[in-house]
């Protein structure tokens, strides 16, 4: 999927330096989550909410990017 998602070519979408700088604050925020442990009262676990917030924002391609870097700068 990772190789779908890149064979895509969603980087042209974050030519806006903004768009970029939210992408990759993301990923950060993400994997502090997610190396943290985090969750809500009720059992939502926050680095899942994160991922859903990427999906909304920048597309299903950007989203598995950012996961997968999350995920693999955890490891």
């Amino acid at each position: 999927m990772v190789a779908l998602a890149l064979w895509k070519n969603p980087f042209k979408r974050l030519q806006d330096g903004t768009l970029q700088h939210v992408w990759l604050a993301i990923i950060v925020a993400v994997s502090v989550l997610w190396a943290s442990n985090a969750w809500l009262d009720d059992g939502t676990v926050m680095h899942l909410l994160g991922a859903t917030l990427v999906v909304t924002l920048f597309d299903w391609a950007l989203a598995l990017i950012a996961m997968a870097v999350s995920r693999v700068s955890r490891a």
